[in-house]
């Protein structure tokens, strides 16, 4: 399998990075060095979009996204677009559309895409809203976005302001409106970070990175109603600790969540949309800020301050996880199929 790994790593250090792996071992093949720090990548076909932090690398308040091409199994750069607001977190959206969410500033953009040609900025949203949790909800910090499987609405994290909030999309113009009625309101000082659907469409999962749990949606229609909240992380730990990625297995039966802080990943199993713990998987580090599912056999772990990432054996009758293969990279932050 091949994958592609974002690094933060300092100087020549930096970048993105390519890796195969066969036969219980990763081989790299290919690092492109950036001067920018590399946020979260997204591929479609042979395409990848990157959220960048500061692409002049200087002091001044602009972001970015850039795009690469996938030719004889190496990145080459493609394109690159400016933006005001120096950290864009994460890259969602499809073939047609980027959406780019902003922490610091607490905007997202739509772009408008083909091909990996990045056409123009399209919409620049702001937003206010705040929570109560002094130094992480003191303004509004964009997350993530995306669509909702039916393509109806798109979709951002506000994890500043403890909201989901929801929006249509003009593909004529890439202009965005809010649908006020729908915006959900999560646990004040939750903080969402992070959603994965199901394989139907129809349940919605949530991870709080600061209350350290899921919220867990039907979604029917346009309307979500919340069905169950459940911790990351074991009743009688109090030690600081926030939560990160989560993943969701093809057939929708097992979902993975990142503990940062309580180092693991926590495993449930879904039984008629509701998750049920079963274990904390050993992350092999410190910090597993983003993790990839393959093939629902394997977990790619990001370890940011361990400056590792490894691959584990999902073990479902035993509910662990077995090392297969440790890569040393410089401060790894994102991970891509």
């Amino acid at each position: 399998m091949k994958f592609f790994i974002g690094s933060y790593g300092e100087g020549i250090k930096k970048g993105i990075y390519t890796y195969i792996y066969e036969s219980n071992a990763a081989k790299e093949v290919d690092h492109i060095i950036m001067s920018d720090n590399p946020s979260s990548l997204i591929r479609f076909n042979d395409n990848i979009y990157c959220a960048l932090r500061n692409v002049y690398n200087n002091d001044e308040d602009f972001g970015g996204v850039q795009s690469f091409v996938i030719e004889n199994g190496h990145l080459n750069p493609k394109d690159i677009l400016t933006v005001h607001g120096d950290s864009y977190v994460h890259i969602g959206g499809d073939e047609e559309f980027i959406i780019a969410s902003n922490f610091y500033g607490g905007t997202f953009v739509v772009l408008r895409v083909n091909n990996g040609k990045i056409i123009r900025l399209c919409d620049e949203i702001q937003h206010t809203k705040t929570g109560p949790v002094p130094r992480r909800q003191e303004c509004s910090r964009m997350h993530f976005a995306g669509f909702t499987p039916d393509k109806k609405y798109l979709y951002v994290t506000n994890l500043g302001g403890d909201e989901i909030v929801f929006y249509t999309l003009n593909r004529d113009s890439g202009k965005v409106s809010q649908v006020e009625d729908m915006t959900i309101h999560t646990t004040p000082g939750s903080g969402p970070r992070n959603v994965v659907f199901n394989c139907l469409g129809n349940i919605m999962y949530v991870v709080n990175e600061i209350s350290n749990d899921i919220d867990v949606y039907n979604y029917d229609n346009g309307v979500f109603t919340n069905i169950q909240k459940i911790s990351t992380i074991p009743n009688d730990y109090s030690e600081f600790t926030a939560t990160a990625a989560i993943q969701i297995t093809s057939e929708g039966k097992y979902l993975f969540v990142t503990n940062r802080g309580y180092n693991s990943i926590a495993m449930y199993r879904i039984m008629n949309n509701k998750l049920e713990l079963l274990s904390f998987l050993n992350c092999y580090g410190s910090q597993p800020r983003d993790m990839k599912i393959v093939d629902d056999k394997y977990l790619i772990i990001a370890n940011q301050e361990t400056n590792q990432v490894v691959i584990i054996e999902i073990d479902y009758n035993n509910y662990t996880g077995i090392l297969k293969a440790t890569i040393d990279i410089a401060q790894p932050v994102c991970i891509c199929l």
